[in-house]
């Protein structure tokens, strides 16, 4: 979540401003009307942030807005390349495709043993930094991967005869990312686990307390 002090630089949308007032309506529908458009709507979360920060609201208009906030947090549809790797934990530096996913972009691109080791034109360090980069864009992206892939087709010669050690190119390739709704667990409900989503709830639940409305204690007379 953005400090007090960033979000004091960020511009908030007027169609923004216009669905918070609208949330302070004294119609219902209205209020509802404009919960559903902050929810679907292209608002950064930045400037959610910001007018929860900022502008001077009411309890109910907090609730509204963390309701759409969470919302997008938790529900907005994930990038998905689809692959699974080598176990990362063995080979925590080198991302080695071991299986290419049926319905998602990988298969008509990637092949099983690749290496990747750029993401738009930066070195990937790890597994987890690249898996963070693909679930936190929308499906549709595109994405460049530098790939290093086996030699296939190639008569060795004499020196490398006994050697084991197989010869890559370097390749470079673009996928449009699919959406990680096709992502599957085994039984066969969409995926809601990994760093990632965990990290997209803790920021809700960070949200929830630093924005939320304050409770009030009354006292009862006896």
């Amino acid at each position: 979540m953005p400090s007090r002090e960033l979000l004091d630089d960020v511009e908030i949308d007027a169609a923004l401003l216009s669905c918070i007032e609208r949330l302070g309506d004294p119609t219902y529908g209205l209020r509802e009307q404009a919960t559903v458009e902050l929810s679907t709507g292209d608002f950064a979360r930045e400037q959610i942030y910001a007018a929860m920060a900022r502008l001077t609201l009411t309890a109910e208009q907090r609730h509204r807005l963390l309701t759409a906030l969470t919302d997008k947090l938790l529900s907005t549809p994930r990038g998905a390349v689809g692959i699974s790797v080598i176990n990362p934990r063995v080979q925590p530096e080198k991302i080695i495709v071991r299986t290419l996913l049926a319905d998602l972009p990988a298969v008509k691109v990637l092949d099983v043993g690749d290496r990747i080791t750029h993401l738009n034109g930066e070195a990937l360090p790890n597994w987890e930094s690249f898996v963070r980069h693909v679930q936190t864009s929308k499906p549709g992206t595109m994405i460049a991967l530098t790939v290093e892939r086996v030699v296939s087709g190639r008569r060795p010669n004499r020196r490398e005869i006994g050697v084991r050690q197989p010869t890559f190119e370097t390749i470079e390739v673009e996928i449009k990312l699919g959406s990680a709704e096709l992502l599957l667990d085994e039984s066969g409900r969409v995926q809601r686990s990994g760093e990632v989503y965990l990290r997209l709830k803790a920021e809700a639940e960070d949200a929830a307390r630093t924005f939320g409305p304050r409770p009030r204690h009354l006292q009862l007379r006896q």
